[in-house]
């Protein structure tokens, strides 16, 4: 599951925004875009590292659970799952469109 939502969140921005990005700015402006979301990024890494340091036993529902309660943990769980069904569609929806690009 975790890495049907990576290759699709990665191949979603690589082959779609990057296109739309392209269309809409120039160079010096799209390599800066990439750089601010490429940091922002990190940083998520970097903080959920540092949770999974501290409170190694939890794991990402458990953190939301840990300083919200229960309905914290139940909330980020299903806001992860829909977002995980939202990364899929998207990723068909990128599909198809490269596929009608390609036949026509």
């Amino acid at each position: 599951m975790t890495t049907s939502i990576v290759g699709s969140s990665i191949g979603t921005g690589i082959f779609g925004l990057s296109n739309d990005l392209a269309k809409a700015a120039s160079p010096g402006p799209a390599l800066i875009a990439w750089l601010i979301v490429g940091t922002g990024t990190f940083c998520l890494v970097a903080s959920l590292n540092n949770l999974g340091q501290k409170q190694s036993e939890s794991g990402i529902f458990g953190y939301a659970g840990k300083c919200f309660g229960p309905m914290g943990e139940f909330m980020s769980g299903w806001t992860y799952w829909i977002s995980g069904w939202m990364g899929n569609v998207a990723y068909a929806m990128i599909l198809a469109q490269s596929v009608f690009l390609c036949l026509n």
